[in-house]
C-alpha cells in the first residue's frame, strides 16, 4: 500500500524539499531534511542542512540540540575532530539533563576512539550527574570501568563493574 522503502524515502525528501521551497525561512524544515539525510546515510547533505537551520534559529536551547544532532552526524563519519567542537558548541546552552548526559557520555566515548583516555574519564564522570534511569547509568558505568583500565586503576574499574553488576541484578536481563 504504501510502497517500498525507497520509494517512500524519496517521497519523504520531495515533500520536504518542496515545503522548504514555500517556506524557506522556517528552520525546522531544513532540521526535518537533514534528519531525513542522515536516516539514509547521507550525512555531508544532512550537515549542510542542519548548518542552514542553525544560521535561522534564535532559541539558544533549540540551537544547542541541533548541534547535538551535528555531533552525531560527524561521530558517524568518525570525524571526530569535528563532532567534539559541535558537542562542545552545545554545552553552552543545553539546559536538559537528557541531553547533557548524551554530549557527556558521547565525548567520552570519542576520547575513548581516540585513546584520549584521560579526556574521555573526565567526559564520563561528567555525565555521571546528568543520568535519569538505570539503564543508561549501567551503559555509563561499563565504559567509565573499560577507561579505568585503560588508565591502569583497577580500583576504580573494579568499583564501576561491581556497581554495574549489582545494577544488572536489579534489572532483567537486558542489561547483560
Amino acid at each position: 500500500i504504501w510502497g517500498d522503502e525507497i520509494s517512500r524515502s524519496a517521497k519523504s525528501e520531495k515533500a520536504i524539499l518542496y515545503n522548504i521551497e514555500r517556506s524557506p525561512d522556517i528552520p525546522e524544515l531544513y532540521i526535518a531534511l537533514a534528519n531525513h539525510y542522515v536516516e539514509n546515510g547521507k550525512y555531508d547533505e544532512a550537515l549542510s542542512a542542519y548548518s542552514r537551520s542553525i544560521v535561522m534559529l534564535n532559541d539558544a536551547e533549540f540551537k544547542a540540540r541541533v548541534y547535538v544532532r551535528v555531533g552525531e552526524t560527524y561521530s558517524s563519519q568518525k570525524r571526530y575532530l569535528e563532532a567534539i567542537e559541535a558537542y562542545k558548541l552545545s554545552l553552552n546552552s543545553l539546559n536538559s539533563k537528557r541531553n547533557l548526559f548524551e554530549v557527556y557520555f558521547n565525548l567520552g566515548y570519542i576520547y575513548y576512539q581516540q585513546e584520549k583516555y584521560e579526556d574521555s574519564l573526565k567526559s564520563f564522570q561528567s555525565a555521571i550527574q546528568y543520568v535519569e534511569n538505570k539503564e543508561a547509568f549501567f551503559k555509563l558505568l561499563m565504559n567509565l570501568s573499560q577507561v579505568y583500565v585503560k588508565v591502569d586503576d583497577s580500583i576504580g574499574a573494579q568499583k564501576c563493574a561491581d556497581k554495574a553488576y549489582s545494577l544488572f541484578q536489579t534489572r532483567e536481563s537486558r542489561y547483560m
